[in-house]
């Protein structure tokens, strides 16, 4: 029978794909530590979330492996959402405002996680629960401590078992067109854990050990330097004014992409999802046009940007 885990032909494909398009989606993408995620056993990762589905598109770049995750259990509800989300390796989970009744169904995830862990496919997890374009880090719910716990009870001694942390750094979470730094900090060896604490402590509390001690690395991983001031602002903007009309064009050739966006921002409430759905859009368009607009695609977001760096509140 075939597992969410089972590598493809036509995931590895349609992976490599959406690889490529979030590359020619961002001014510049730059991973630091990928040398940390190890190459061996149960590895789970995991990171602050700040940016919906792009978060995860962030996650599956950090190496070269196939990748399973879990998501908000509502979205499984539409049935050609869920056959998507299922083609991408991506499982349910409950949150408590589901229900109670619907959080029961966890326990089948876990197994589930840990038999993907077992197959030595990386696991990834946002372990706050929900998406928010703020800085800082919410809570930490205990799905992600639970996992790597029964993991480390479930599997052969002999296989290690670890929680990578991740920071993602965007410089604008409301516009795809711009930077993102991806850190991969050391991972955190949960046997060792368990060898340490786990007879002192009962197992409530080591979860909240192993939450602090995740907290701690995710909100450093996660905060954000101040952007460089800009220099020369006049010249700046006579040359901004001067490539107006190309920019103009440049729109023209691109214009479906716009009036989506500018549709979907409008019945969206949500900010957060603004890049997931501007790059949804990107990777229709691009598709339908054999990615002949590209090219006109840069020069106008390249445009844009230089024009949000100039405004006082960039």
């Amino acid at each position: 029978m075939a597992q969410i885990q089972d590598n493809t032909p036509a995931y590895r494909f349609i992976r490599s794909y959406l690889d490529i398009l979030l590359r020619c989606s961002y001014r510049r993408m730059r991973f630091t530590g990928r040398e940390r995620i190890p190459r061996q056993g149960a590895v789970i990762l995991c990171s602050n979330h700040t940016n919906a589905m792009c978060d995860a598109l962030m996650l599956l770049r950090a190496d070269d492996r196939q990748k399973v995750f879990v998501a908000r259990a509502d979205m499984f509800r539409i049935p050609w959402l869920a056959k998507v989300c299922t083609f991408l390796k991506i499982m349910p989970i409950y949150r408590t405002r589901d229900g109670l009744g619907e959080v029961r169904h966890n326990d089948v995830i876990m197994d589930k996680a840990v038999q993907i862990l077992a197959d030595g496919v990386p696991f990834c997890i946002f372990p706050e629960g929900t998406h928010h374009a703020s800085d800082g880090l919410l809570p930490l719910n205990k799905g992600i401590f639970r996992i790597a716990i029964q993991a480390a009870e479930t599997l052969p001694a002999d296989v290690p078992v670890y929680i990578v942390p991740m920071g993602i750094r965007y410089r604008d979470w409301f516009h795809l067109w711009d930077e993102v730094e991806v850190e991969i900090s050391e991972p955190m060896d949960i046997r060792h854990l368990l060898r340490e604490k786990g007879e002192e402590q009962t197992p409530a509390q080591l979860i909240n050990t192993m939450r602090e001690a995740l907290t701690e690395r995710l909100t450093t991983l996660a905060k954000r330097t101040p952007r460089p001031a800009v220099k020369h602002r006049g010249l700046r903007w006579t040359l901004l004014g001067l490539t107006a009309p190309l920019a103009a064009a440049c729109a023209m050739a691109t214009l479906p992409i716009w009036v989506g966006r500018l549709i979907v921002n409008k019945v969206v409430e949500d900010d957060a999802f603004r890049n997931t759905v501007q790059y949804g859009l990107q990777v229709l368009f691009f598709t339908l046009t054999l990615w002949t607009v590209i090219p006109f695609h840069w020069m106008l977001e390249e445009w844009l940007y230089q024009v949000r760096r100039l405004r006082p509140q960039a």
